[in-house]
C-alpha cells in the first residue's frame, strides 16, 4: 500500500480551483493579549489557546500569523479570492499592534499554517488586545 499526502502551500498559487467556504464568522470577537486561534489544518478547526503557539495570535505587542499576514486598503470587506490574492510575497508573519488603527488601517488577511484564510476588520485596539469582525474560509485546492 502506498499513501500520498499533499499539503497546501504557504502561498497558494493562482489560479485557484476550489475552497472558499466559510468555516467560522463572528462580529465583535475579542482576542486578548496571549490568546490565539488555530485554523483548520492545525489542530481542531477553531481552537482558542492561552500561552501556546497558534495560527493567529496577539502577543508581545504583535499580531502574528502561522502563515502570512497582510494589510488591505480600507473599503468593503474582501472576498475569499481577494484575501488569497493579497497574501503574496509582500506579506509578513507579524504586524505590530501599534500599526493597527481602527477606522484607518485595520483590515487584514491572514493564512494559517494549514492554508486556511482569515479576514479581520479590527474595530478596537487597546492595551489588552483586539476586538474584530472575523471570517475564516476553508482552503481546499
Amino acid at each position: 500500500m502506498i499513501a500520498w499526502f499533499l499539503a497546501p502551500p504557504k502561498h497558494p498559487s493562482l489560479p485557484f480551483n476550489g475552497g472558499g467556504g466559510v468555516l467560522w464568522k463572528a462580529t465583535g470577537y475579542r482576542m486578548d493579549i496571549g490568546w490565539g486561534i488555530n485554523l483548520e489544518g492545525s489542530g481542531r478547526p477553531i481552537q482558542i489557546n492561552l500561552g501556546t503557539s497558534a495560527d493567529l495570535e496577539v502577543d508581545s505587542g504583535y499580531l502574528s500569523s502561522g502563515g502570512h499576514l497582510v494589510f488591505l486598503p480600507p473599503g468593503k470587506a474582501p472576498t475569499f479570492q481577494d484575501c488569497l490574492s493579497a497574501l503574496g510575497p509582500a506579506s509578513s508573519q507579524e504586524e505590530p499592534l501599534t500599526a493597527i488603527i481602527p477606522g484607518r488601517h485595520a483590515d487584514l488577511c491572514s493564512s494559517g499554517s494549514g492554508g486556511d484564510i482569515t479576514y479581520m476588520h479590527v474595530t478596537r485596539n487597546d492595551e489588552s488586545g483586539l476586538t474584530m469582525n472575523i471570517t475564516i474560509w476553508n482552503y481546499a485546492p
